[in-house]
C-alpha cells in the first residue's frame, strides 16, 4: 500500500511501478497460474510455449507503450497476454501450468 502526504495539485503526476504477479488457482496447484498485472488479469491468446517458467512469466511486459498487448518470451517463444476486455474473436486461457 501506498500512502501520499501533502498536497496534491492539478498538474501534479505521481508515477510507481506495479509488478507483475502470478496466482495460483488453489494451493493444491501451486503450479497452474494466472498473469496479473495490479488488479489486471492477463489472458494469453495464441499459441503457448511449450515450456514456461515462472521467471519468463513475471518478465512479461507490454509490447509498446499504451497497448493492450503483453508478451512474456521464453527459450521455447513469445507468449501474448491480452486483458479480457482486448481479447477478440480467439482462444485464450487464464491459467496456465508452469514448469516446475
Amino acid at each position: 500500500m501506498a500512502l501520499l502526504h501533502g498536497d496534491i495539485l492539478t498538474d501534479n503526476e505521481i508515477e510507481f511501478d506495479i509488478p507483475t504477479a502470478l496466482q495460483a488457482v488453489d494451493s493444491e496447484h501451486p503450479n497452474l497460474l494466472a498473469t496479473v498485472y495490479g488488479p489486471l488479469a492477463l489472458f494469453s491468446v495464441g499459441n503457448v510455449p511449450s515450456s514456461l517458467t515462472r521467471r519468463e512469466l513475471t518478465a512479461a511486459s507490454q509490447a509498446a507503450t499504451g497497448s493492450t498487448d503483453w508478451q512474456a518470451k521464453s527459450a521455447a517463444g513469445t507468449l501474448r497476454l491480452r486483458p479480457f476486455a482486448a481479447i477478440r474473436d480467439e482462444h485464450y486461457r487464464l491459467y496456465l501450468k508452469l514448469d516446475a
